[in-house]
């Protein structure tokens, strides 16, 4: 990261976050009705946290005021420190909200997490201005994620390998990918 702060060149703040939110451990030991309760206590807990750190990022997002925001995620459902900076984006207005980007193909929630899963997809298919990610697999593996998969919001491929430039013409590919994003040339993005 301090490399990465090193080679930047221009006007932006970096801001880390490492604080994880567990999830649904194997309950090695416990048997019965023990370890039903432990599940229970702990998908409980986990949704609370989540609700926690979506208030946090709202919080954070406001504290920054940045122009953009790119969550990218390396899968989905990924991290849920991203999912929950993605559901920041529920109290922002049109064009600032977050853009969704995931790399890997989105996995389907175990049967117990499925109902609270959806909401949540839901919550974030409202949140977020758009979905980016690297294949039309990935687009088409979002039926895994009935909550996103119905999202009417635009879901658009980025190859891996765009080639990324400030010398870029007016016409290169990531004007116009910046164009169909709506994201002005000169804006500056968070990226998470």
């Amino acid at each position: 990261l301090q490399e990465i702060k090193n080679r930047f060149q221009g006007d932006c703040q970096i801001v880390t976050y490492s604080k994880g939110i567990q999830r649904d451990q194997e309950d090695r030991g416990a048997r019965g009705i023990i370890k039903r309760i432990r599940i229970g206590l702990r998908i409980i807990s986990h949704y609370f946290l989540l609700a926690y750190h979506v208030f946090y990022f709202r919080n954070k997002i406001g504290q920054y005021a940045p122009e953009r925001i790119m969550i990218i995620n390396g899968g989905y459902p990924g991290g849920d420190a991203c999912r929950a900076a993605a559901l920041g984006g529920l109290f922002m207005s049109g064009a600032n909200k977050p853009i969704m980007n995931f790399h890997a193909v989105p996995v389907r929630p175990k049967w117990i997490f499925a109902i609270p899963e959806y909401f949540i997809d839901y919550l974030i298919a409202g949140s977020v201005s758009c979905f980016v990610t690297v294949s039309e697999s990935a687009v088409r593996q979002l039926a895994n994620r009935p909550g996103l998969f119905n999202s009417k919001k635009k879901k658009r491929v980025i190859y891996n390998g765009t080639e990324i430039g400030l010398d870029n013409g007016e016409g290169s590919e990531e004007n116009d990918i910046r164009r169909e994003l709506r994201i002005p040339i000169e804006t500056l993005l968070i990226l998470m």
